[in-house]
């Protein structure tokens, strides 16, 4: 019953009034968005043509002599967090647009999503003060994953990732990002009065 009159009263107070739940479509961060994919895709392309099929080493060689070891990367993990935290700032800069009401919203949706799909990154919003809107939170999942993709890199055996591991990055790093796309998109299309 409680629900019931719930879902009513909500009603009425999204016809009485406009409410913005989620934060304006931003072409910037779209583009922003579109050539970090160009530029990480590149970089994770030279890595996978240069990093070995196996990590076995030859009699002597050390692990930081293999073109897979982690020594040789540690540039671009930097370059792939310093532009995500780029992307992270245009959605906050944008967050500030969205209603306080939603804050609540988002914050049940992300503790229900963070219950059901156990994040990487725990703690991954204390960089950012004040609210996190489902947008800011997405750009902060897409730094999340190339920071846990430098923490495997540190854990793998003798610290090397083979030419296969780095096919699969390209693969779900093109899906994280195609989300990012689809749901940037989306809100340029839909209208609510």
């Amino acid at each position: 019953m409680f629900n019931r009159i719930f879902i009513v009263s909500v009603c009425f107070m999204l016809q009485a009034c406009t409410v913005t739940l989620v934060q304006p479509y931003d072409e910037k961060l779209l583009d922003g968005t579109e050539a970090y994919y160009k530029q990480v895709s590149q970089e994770i392309e030279k890595a996978r043509i240069a990093s070995p099929k196996t990590r076995n080493l030859a009699d002597g060689q050390s692990p930081s002599s293999s073109s897979g070891h982690i020594s040789h990367f540690k540039n671009m993990y930097s370059k792939f967090k310093i532009d995500a935290n780029a992307l992270i700032i245009r959605a906050v800069v944008n967050s500030y647009q969205v209603d306080s009401v939603a804050g609540t919203i988002h914050k049940k949706i992300e503790d229900f999503i963070s219950s059901s799909f156990p994040s990487n990154c725990e703690g991954s919003n204390a960089m950012i003060e004040g609210q996190v809107t489902l947008t800011v939170q997405n750009y902060l999942d897409l730094k999340c994953l190339v920071v846990h993709w430098e923490t495997q890199h540190i854990d793998a055996p003798n610290q090397i990732l083979k030419s296969s591991t780095w096919e699969s990055r390209q693969m779900s790093f093109t899906n994280m990002v195609i989300l990012l796309q689809r749901v940037e998109s989306f809100k340029k299309d839909v209208k609510v009065n």
